[in-house]
């Protein structure tokens, strides 16, 4: 190739670059239809949303009372398979019974008796007094062999969901999701309580067994989301949203961990599409994911799109240098935000140029990507 077709060959490239930088203007994707100024804090959203709602408080100064008054375990109550044994009557001798839902088992020569509420020692001295007429000193002995009162349902987003059986009114909705093998990465940065103490009366009691647990799970929820509350899974204060992870959980109660969904980063990344929200992730973290900006990225000028509950859509500035400097604070991401990186004006030229000088095999200086 003579030099001077060499020449004529990167005064045309060069020329290209600077119309494409002229044109840039036309290129960029329309933002959304509004802007916010200022990008909203993660903790203090997340604290706000669990502090406003009185219900939790509520909650949380019933159930803290009442773990807090001395009773070590739970009562008998409906589901629970019980061994009754009365060592010289053959016919309650090991006997297995269920308390069925009115809180009342049905022995031979005893009948129906109440067991809901009682102990299983309290149940034990019932049925003395019952037997008293039949023999002297019955000695009576009650055990409790399947505890279905004091299940409790963690559904969604966790590594091993299920029903789990409580053994104390002390333990919480931290040491439910530690039994439940912990939340998973995909987690949301909220879960959702729906107490079993409000259920509704159409559904007593938590289902178990069978194929279909989980589904069964699934309807009691939606029978009574009208309760249901938000707790905020990422701060670890304990006088803000935080102190509700300590909160006693309660037979018939089920937690729902949704999973963060997906955020979209469109642009000048370099592995763009969708990817997995959750708990804690970032604008800075999920351009992570894609593989980060690239040379013509304008890292400065990036929108953060927000779909709303009403359908309206909202933008916000992000500033990934100042990010990366803590100049400004990194945003949590949301299911269904996109992440719109743009090209820098300055930048795009040089980047196309080295480009096609790169692909046409020419020598060209090193340019970072």
């Amino acid at each position: 190739m003579k030099s001077g077709d060499f020449s004529g060959i990167l005064a045309r490239i060069v020329a290209g670059c600077l119309m494409v930088g002229c044109a840039s203007s036309t290129m960029r994707t329309t933002p959304g239809s509004s802007t916010l100024a200022d990008p909203p804090a993660a903790s203090a959203e997340t604290s706000s949303a669990n502090t406003a709602d009185p219900r939790l408080a509520a909650l949380w100064a019933r159930r803290t009372s009442a773990a807090g008054s001395g009773h070590e375990d739970y009562p008998i109550g409906p589901g629970d398979v019980l061994t009754v044994s009365v060592p010289e009557i053959d016919e309650i001798k090991d006997r297995k019974v269920r308390v069925s839902t009115q809180g009342t088992i049905e022995l031979p020569l005893i009948g129906v008796v109440s067991a809901g509420g009682l102990s299983e020692d309290g149940l034990a001295r019932e049925l003395d007094l019952k037997l008293q007429k039949y023999m002297f000193n019955p000695q009576a002995t009650v055990f409790v062999d399947e505890y279905r009162n004091r299940e409790a349902a963690v559904v969604g987003a966790v590594n091993k969901p299920g029903l789990l059986v409580l053994t104390s009114p002390a333990e919480t909705i931290l040491d439910v999701l530690t039994q439940a093998g912990g939340v998973a990465p995909t987690a949301a940065d909220e879960l959702v309580l729906i107490p079993g103490d409000e259920r509704s009366a159409a559904n007593p009691q938590l289902p178990g067994g069978g194929a279909n647990e989980q589904d069964a799970v699934g309807t009691l929820a939606m029978a009574n989301s009208a309760h249901a509350v938000s707790i905020g899974l990422r701060s670890g204060s304990l006088s803000g949203s935080g102190k509700y992870l300590s909160l006693p959980v309660r037979p018939g109660d089920v937690i729902v961990v949704p999973g963060g969904g997906q955020v979209m980063v469109v642009g000048w990344v370099h592995n763009p599409g969708h990817f997995e929200v959750g708990s804690g992730l970032t604008v800075l973290g999920a351009i992570g994911e894609a593989g980060g900006p690239m040379y013509a990225a304008a890292t400065k000028e990036i929108a953060l799109i927000r779909s709303e509950k009403d359908g309206a859509k909202s933008t916000v500035a992000v500033n990934l240098d100042k990010i990366a400097h803590g100049e400004q604070p990194d945003i949590p991401v949301k299911a269904n935000d996109v992440i719109d990186v743009p090209y820098s004006d300055l930048r795009i030229g040089p980047y196309i140029f080295y480009s096609v000088v790169e692909r046409i095999g020419l020598m060209a200086p090193a340019i970072p990507y």
